[in-house]
This record gives C-alpha cells, sequence and structure tokens, in this order.
C-alpha cells in the first residue's frame, strides 16, 4: 500500500532566483502548508489556493521541482499532473509548490466548485 499522504509547501508572491550551479532557488514571499492524497482532486487543490492567497480562481497555477532536478519547475494542470505529482514524491514527507496567480478571490465567480470543496473538505 502507497503513502496516505504528502504536504505541499505553498509559496506564493515571491520569485524564483537562478543559482551559480544554474539551479533555481524561490525567494520571499508567503508559505503554507496543505495535505494531499491519492483522492485529491486537482480542481479542489486550486480552489483551496487560490482561496488561501486571495487569487482569481481561474488564473492560479502551479509548478514543483521533480526530486533532484531543481532547474525545470514542472506545471500542475490537472488530476492526472496532480497524482503524477504524489507518485514522483513518493519517498517524500513533503513538496515545494510555487503558486502564481493574479489577487482577488471571489468565491461567486467559484460557484459549484465552491460547494463541492466545502462538502469535501470542511
Amino acid at each position: 500500500m502507497g503513502k496516505e499522504k504528502l504536504i505541499l509547501i505553498c509559496q506564493y508572491g515571491g520569485e524564483f532566483i537562478t543559482n551559480s550551479d544554474s539551479t533555481l532557488s524561490y525567494n520571499g514571499g508567503d508559505a503554507n502548508a496543505v495535505d494531499v492524497n491519492q483522492d485529491t482532486l486537482f480542481n479542489d487543490l486550486k480552489l483551496k489556493l487560490a482561496e488561501m492567497f486571495n487569487l482569481q480562481y481561474q488564473s492560479v497555477s502551479f509548478k514543483y521541482f521533480l526530486p533532484n532536478n531543481r532547474q525545470i519547475p514542472v506545471g500542475l494542470a490537472n488530476d492526472k499532473d496532480l497524482k503524477r505529482m504524489f507518485d514522483f514524491h513518493a519517498n517524500s514527507v513533503s513538496v515545494d509548490v510555487f503558486v502564481t496567480g493574479k489577487e482577488g478571490f471571489d468565491p461567486e465567480a467559484c460557484g459549484e466548485i465552491i460547494d463541492r470543496y466545502r462538502v469535501l473538505m470542511p
């Protein structure tokens, strides 16, 4: 049986800096921890991050690094990508996730997604 959860260290408001060895570091911003598991849906995570960082839902995007590769951030765009990230980090407790988007969370603009989110993740 696989691991039950992965802690996402979600960072927003900073910037990527290229180090002398061509790897990337993230400097500045805020960070919050979010638990995910194999059943977490991409849209639910996106909604949680939009609300957490006060971002417009449609504008939210996020990326992470593969283990042992800090040169190319990998984007997440759907449930399959989220499951793949979970699998890539099967031996990790946590993974850094870098969030971008336009400010201005609007719960009314999310309608159905928010209702489902509140039922699934109280």
